[in-house]
C-alpha cells in the first residue's frame, strides 16, 4: 500500500517547484558555481556511483547513442570482442570498448579501444590528417 502525501508536504513541494521556475537563471548560475568549486568531489562521487552501479552506468552511457545493452553486445560479438582499428581484444584492455560515432550524423561506426577512439577524436575524424600521419610514419613525409 502506498502512503498518501500530506497536503502540507504537497504545498511545500509545489512552492519549491514554483520558486525554481521563477528563479531559473539564479539557480543555474548557483549550480554552475557549485560544480566549478566542487569539481573533484563531484567527479569522485560519479566514479563511486559508476563502480557501485556498473549495469545502470553502462545503460546510461549507451542510451546517449540510442543503443541498448543487447545492441552493444551484438556489435561486440560481430567484432569478436576486438577494437575495430587495432584489433586488440577486450581482455587485453583496461576499459570496455567505446562506442565510436560520427559527430556530424550521430551514426554509430563501431567499437574502439580508448587509444584508437582518442586518436580519431584528436584528429577531428579528419581522414586527410590520418593519411598524412601514415605517410609520416612510413617516412614518406619528412621535414629533415
Amino acid at each position: 500500500m502506498k502512503a498518501e502525501l500530506s497536503p502540507a508536504y504537497l504545498k511545500k513541494k509545489e512552492g519549491i517547484k514554483k520558486w525554481f521556475e521563477e528563479n531559473r537563471e539564479q539557480k543555474l548560475a548557483y549550480m554552475k558555481q557549485y560544480r566549478e568549486k566542487n569539481k573533484e568531489k563531484i567527479q569522485q562521487q560519479n566514479r563511486d556511483w559508476k563502480r557501485a552501479n556498473p549495469i545502470a552506468s553502462r545503460k546510461q552511457t549507451l542510451k546517449v547513442y540510442g543503443l541498448t545493452v543487447d545492441g552493444y553486445n551484438k556489435m561486440f560479438s560481430k567484432q569478436k570482442g576486438c577494437c575495430a582499428i587495432c584489433l586488440k581484444h577486450q581482455t587485453d584492455l583496461k576499459e570496455t570498448l567505446h562506442v565510436d560515432h560520427c559527430h556530424e550524423t550521430g551514426k554509430i561506426r563501431g567499437l574502439l579501444c580508448f587509444r584508437c577512439n582518442s586518436m580519431l577524436g584528436k584528429c577531428g575524424d579528419n581522414t586527410e590528417i590520418l593519411k598524412s600521419a601514415i605517410e609520416y610514419l612510413k617516412g614518406e613525409l619528412s621535414w629533415t
